[in-house]
This record gives C-alpha cells, sequence and structure tokens, in this order.
C-alpha cells in the first residue's frame, strides 16, 4: 500500500512538472544562476566538520553523561 502511494505522489508530481514546463516555467532549483561561496557558508561547513572529527575522536556522549551524573550526585 506504501509502495502504491509512494508511485502514485511520483506519478503526480512529474504531471505537474510537465504541465509547468509546457506553460513556460521553469524549475528554480535547474536556474542558471551560479552558486555563491559565502564566508558564511564556508565557517558553516568548518564548524560541522570540527564537530564531527569531535565527535570520531572523543566520547562526548560517554563525558556529558559522566558529567551529568556527578551533577546529580
Amino acid at each position: 500500500m506504501t509502495g502504491q502511494l509512494l508511485l502514485r505522489a511520483f506519478g503526480r508530481a512529474e504531471r505537474i512538472y510537465q504541465a509547468v514546463q509546457c506553460r513556460g516555467g521553469e524549475d528554480p532549483e535547474f536556474s542558471s544562476v551560479p552558486g555563491v561561496i559565502t564566508v558564511r557558508g564556508v565557517m558553516g561547513g568548518l564548524l560541522f566538520c570540527s564537530f564531527v572529527i569531535l565527535f570520531r575522536c572523543v566520547n562526548v556522549t560517554m563525558l556529558a553523561g559522566q558529567f551529568t551524573r556527578t551533577l546529580i550526585s
């Protein structure tokens, strides 16, 4: 039942997309505007990578649990 619902949704989305294309519409995701790399985006990427490395090298969840346990007792 879920598979049929998914297939119907994809079919409907395809028909809507074709109707928009026939009327001269344009998909904003694929427009010709180039992507811009901003300082905010670079800083966010670096922050994300640093968190991934931190969580990979240090067991942060265990440290948080130990810290919470000392606060409670």
